[in-house]
This record gives structure tokens, sequence and C-alpha cells, in this order.
């Protein structure tokens, strides 16, 4: 019986229609409706109760319009679902739906009639429900609990010019490589494009639409009057392959040049700084600056926001101290969210802005992969593999690896590559989807270069598929013990550096670590074996499509067929409608005024519309561009 009830799944009958991207608003419409003999049956839209991992628990309101209202029924149904996330097109799948409970008082069988004729309708339809919308259910609720990071907040090196610059971030000291089929030298540990002569006594950096030289690294440079000819192909080559970034083209060919071997970063003025008011603050917004700086009149200090840190010195040119979000200046919480500094409020924390970070934070980009005929890891290495160990834990990691490589003992290895992990006996292979992790690699500490594998995970597995996932962790977005998230553990990781640069993630530069696609799916870089998108649209049955926007113009407390999404039911399955404008609740005597405190159906209601307009906004915005690199 409890197996009729779970392939049910009665609220994971959800539908998309159309692509989420570039089109008219996608159809996930709630109430969904069906139609029982002479009754259409109402599905609401879930609330939440806890998301963990890939399982999401929910409960949602049915309700059964009969040709007469006085024989509406109403129940409730608690159900747990596989969720398949994509996000991409914002949109959740629910698999492996199970109901654990139902209550529809009055009814000799429990509602065990209706649920069946949902059950026969569903058929093979796709049960998917916009992301927006459960994040929202997640934050009324408060049902989303946030992993926080201790990371670390040490100030990098600040450099404030009122003039155009170039800032070339070097992880370390640094190392010349032959450029192949030229003379030339290339800095490999940097992804700047710094080119050096073949006894390394002239360095040349592209600026503008120009070369700048030097005698040494650290400079000092101007512009070159007469550039090897070799410079142009070489670099063309270079970036071609994707091993440096491509300079920026146009503009003064003689930019000052900062050399930073530790983590820097450069603040850049057009001239002499200049601040604009915040309106209902005491703070100032520079205004010819590209960077976050604030001015707090009240105390006369300068705030730069920098990978979602806060740095704070009396000066532009005084040393800078990290100040944790919680204890900056009140008027901090102020700032108006339309204003030309909103942005910095998802760096603020007990803000909106921030609470909705950190709750999407915690939110994994899943899919299926399938253990035979699936994705494939072939493992590189620069030399002879070497091993290091990862303090705190009995486990080794792979040095000279592009890919992290973790070694659990003498022959028990994986790795992970775009959000898949892989499994081998040796390093040599063969390797094969894992279906299982040590339970040590959770344990990895942010201190350790290979840490934000912990973010990617294995939910089970069957004989045939592993279910898998990561959270934006992965991509280096971490939520922190300060109430905000922040880019980087700010931790620094010696990189391995031979004949190639295999770089970790870095806080302050734009290397290491996974890609950030422009689809924000990294299993979508597999051509076959894993499943992570979801499309559908609703499917067709005897009675028509499967979702019907009945018109009948009959009322009732819970508002018209066509637009009423306005059942809320407590953890209790206590139901409740505003439709009316005033609270309601439902008993076995039909509807009365609510007289129990139902402050948390208000929350459910303003979250549900919103959830509904971030969705819609989502839905109608353009692709986002390509960002990121490639991936370690």
């Amino acid at each position: 019986m409890r197996r009729a009830f779970a392939a049910l799944a009665v609220l994971a009958a959800l539908g998309l229609s159309g692509d989420a991207r570039g089109a008219p608003t996608p159809a996930d419409p709630w109430p969904r409706q069906f139609k029982s003999g002479n009754a259409t049956i109402l599905v609401y839209q879930p609330q939440v109760d806890s998301w963990v991992g890939n399982t999401l628990t929910f409960r949602s309101a049915i309700a059964v319009r009969k040709p007469d209202p006085k024989d509406d029924v109403f129940g409730v149904i608690f159900a747990k679902a596989r969720t398949q996330v994509d996000m991409a097109s914002r949109i959740v799948l629910l698999d492996d739906v199970a109901v654990t409970k139902r209550e529809f008082p009055g009814l000799p069988d429990n509602g065990l009639l209706y649920l069946f004729s949902l059950k026969t309708q569903l058929g093979s339809a796709q049960r998917t429900i916009a992301l927006d919308r459960l994040e929202a259910s997640l934050a009324a609720t408060e049902a989303a609990r946030v992993q926080a990071v201790p990371v670390d907040n040490t100030p990098p090196r600040i450099i404030v010019s009122q003039a155009p610059a170039i800032l070339v971030a070097v992880d370390g000291p640094p190392a010349l490589r032959p450029v192949p089929r030229t003379a030339l030298q290339r800095v490999i540990n940097t992804r700047t494009l710094v080119l050096a002569n073949e006894d390394g006594t002239a360095f040349f950096l592209r600026a503008g639409d120009g070369w700048l030289s030097a005698p040494a690294l650290d400079g000092p440079w101007e512009p070159a009057e007469a550039p090897p000819e070799a410079l142009a192909a070489a670099a063309a080559s270079l970036v071609a392959a994707g091993t440096v970034d491509p300079p920026e083209a146009g503009g003064a060919v003689a930019p000052t040049v900062y050399v930073s071997e530790a983590p820097a970063r450069l603040i850049v003025f057009e001239g002499e700084p200049a601040f604009a008011p915040i309106p209902g603050t005491t703070l100032g917004r520079a205004s010819n600056s590209a960077s976050d700086v604030l001015l707090d009149a009240e105390s006369n200090r300068y705030f730069v926001l920098l990978a979602g840190r806060w740095f704070s010195a009396a000066g532009l040119d005084e040393p800078w101290t990290f100040v944790p979000s919680p204890e900056l200046p009140a008027d901090f919480r102020k700032i108006p969210a339309d204003s030309p500094a909103g942005g910095v409020l998802v760096s603020v924390a007990g803000t909106p802005q921030a609470d909705a970070a950190l709750l999407a934070n915690a939110i994994p980009q899943t899919a299926v992969v399938s253990r035979v005929g699936g994705p494939t890891f072939a493992p590189r290495f620069d030399g002879v593999p070497q091993t290091a160990p990862i303090a705190g834990t009995a486990l080794h990691y792979v040095v000279n690896s592009p890919t992290p490589i973790i070694q659990a003992d003498a022959r028990d290895f994986y790795a992970v590559r775009n959000g898949v992990w892989f499994n081998s006996p040796t390093l040599s292979g063969p390797w094969i989807p894992a279906a299982t992790l040590p339970d040590a690699v959770a344990t990895i500490p942010p201190s350790s270069p290979v840490h934000f594998v912990t973010n990617v995970r294995i939910y089970g597995a069957t004989i045939g598929f592993v279910y898998a996932g990561y959270t934006p962790g992965y991509l280096g977005s971490i939520s922190t013990t300060d109430g905000v998230v922040v880019h980087g553990t700010g931790y620094v990781y010696p990189p391995w550096i031979g004949s190639a640069w295999y770089p970790f993630p870095a806080t302050y530069a734009s290397w290491g670590g996974p890609a950030d696609p422009a689809d924000g799916n990294l299993y979508r870089s597999y051509r076959s074996g894993v499943s992570s998108e979801v499309r559908s649209a609703f499917s067709t049955t005897a009675n028509g499509t499967l979702y019907t926007n009945a018109k009948t113009g009959k009322s009732s407390p819970y508002g018209t067929l066509e637009a009423a999404n306005d059942l809320y039911v407590d953890k209790d399955g206590h139901i409740f409608s505003d439709a009316s404008g005033q609270w309601q609740q439902h008993s076995a005597e039909g509807w009365a005024d609510a007289a129990d405190d139902v402050a948390w159906a208000d929350r459910e209601a303003r979250a549900r519309r919103a959830g509904e307009e971030a969705f819609r906004e989502f839905s109608q915005a353009p692709p986002p561009g390509t960002t990121g690199n490639s991936p370690r």
C-alpha cells in the first residue's frame, strides 16, 4: 500500500512549459489541477520542511472541488523526494517521491481514491518545480542549515592607484619556462602574459596596443621601442591554448605596472578619489573607481570589499585590517538596495541579500551518473606522481596532477573531475565513477589545497547509477562563520611548478579551482553518462493536458480555480487560507477565522510571492556571459 502512495508522487507532478531561457515565463503554475470523475483535484505548492543533500521533505495542501461547493474536501500530504537540480534553468526535478503521511479528515479511505486517481493521470510526466520557489520556502521556514567554514581573512596586499595600472599576480617566485618553437621564455606561474628573452635579461608585457619592457620582472617597465617580432606570434599561441588570459586591447600603452608574488588586489581611481553620498546613510561610495570603496563619515575610515571580505583603513595608503561583516558600521545595513552601492549588501551580514546568498550556497547542482558507459577519467602527471599528506587526516593527495587525486590507502584512490568522483585501486587505473567516499574526505580542513573537493558529494548509488552533486563551494563560494558568502578560503596554497604550473584555488587571483561555466552547470561538460538537465512539458492524458485551467466561476474560501495558490499547511497538518484577506483555518465544520497565531503563514505567503517573482525575473533574463578558467 505504501508503495502505491509513493508512486503517486502527488506534488511531484510539476511541469515546465518550454525552455527557461530567452522565452516567455515558463509554466510553473500553482495549484496544479487534475480531473477525477466530476471532481477537480488541486495540488498546492509544496512547503519545505528540510533539504539536506539531495533529499527534500515537504508538505502540501490538497483540495478536491465538487460540483456543489459544500462537498469540497481538503487534505494534506507529507512526503520526501530525491532532488535533481539544474542551476542553469533554475528547475528542480523530484524523483523517488514517497508519501510518508496523508490526512483527509472525513473520508473513510483517508483520500486513497483521489491519490490513485492522480497516480493514473501522472503517467510519465516530469516532476519539476522552480528552484526559486523552493528557496523562498526554505527561507520562510528557516529549514536550511548552512555549514560555515572557518576561513582565513588575512588582508592581501592592497594597492591603490590614481592612474591606469596593471597588476601582475605571480603564484610565488616567478618561474621561467621555454615557449615551444621560439627563442622566448614565459613566466608560467601567472595568468598574465609575461614573456622574456632566452637569457632572462629582458621581460615583455602586453599593455594596450603595444608592449612594455623591463630588465627584470619587478621593473622598471617602459614602452618597448623595438619589441622582438616573435612576441606577437607567441602571445597568440599562448592565448589560444588557454594558458594565459587575453590582454585588454586598446587604451594606454604605458600604465603603471605592479608585480606581486603574494596575494594582492589593485584599486584604481580615475584621478583623485571622489565619493558620492549614499542616501539615508553617513556613507559615501567611490564614484570614480570600479572597486567597491566606501567612506564612512562617522568614523572617517575607508572600507573596501574584496572577495566578499571587508577591509578598513584610516587612509587609502594606510595599513588595511579585516573587519568582520557583523562589526561593520550600522549604516551599512541601511544602504538602499536600488542604489549604485546596493550590490555590496550581499556581503553585509543580516541583510536579506546576505541571507539569500547563504541559502543559495547550500543548494547543490546535482546529476545522475551512469556507472556503465558513463564518464571516464584518465590522470596525467608532471613527472613521476608525488604525494603529500593532508593535515589532520590520514589521507594524502597527489601534488603534481592538474586534477585533485586523493589517496585513502595503498590501494584506494579517488579523483574528482567536473563534479564527479572516480575511484581506482591504483593511480594508473582503471578509474570508474565512485559509488562511495571515505568519511575522511569530508574532514579535509580549509587549510588544505584540496579542501574544495569536500563540496562534491555522493548522495547514493545503485547498480547502474550514482547520485552526485556539488555545492558552490566547489567553485570557490564559501559560507563563513560571519554570516556571509566569500570567495575562497583565504589560505595561500603552494602550487606545483615543474615543467607545468598547477595552481590550487586562489582567493585574490583568477587561477585554480574548477571552471565556472556560463550556464552554471559543470555536468554539461560530459557528453554522455551524466544526466543533470531538467527539461519537460506537461504530458497528455485521455482527458487532455495534465494541467487544466478550468474556469467554473465558483468561489470558495481559497479563491478561484485559475489563480488561487493560497492554501498553507503548518507542520501539524492544519490548513490555512488568506483568500478572504483574513486568515482562516479549515476544520471538520468548515472554514472559520483563525484563532491561533499564523505569523508563519504570513511568512510563507510573502515567500511564495517572492519565489514566483524571482523565477519570473530569471526566466526573462538573457543568458549569462562566459567566465571562469579551466578546471583543476
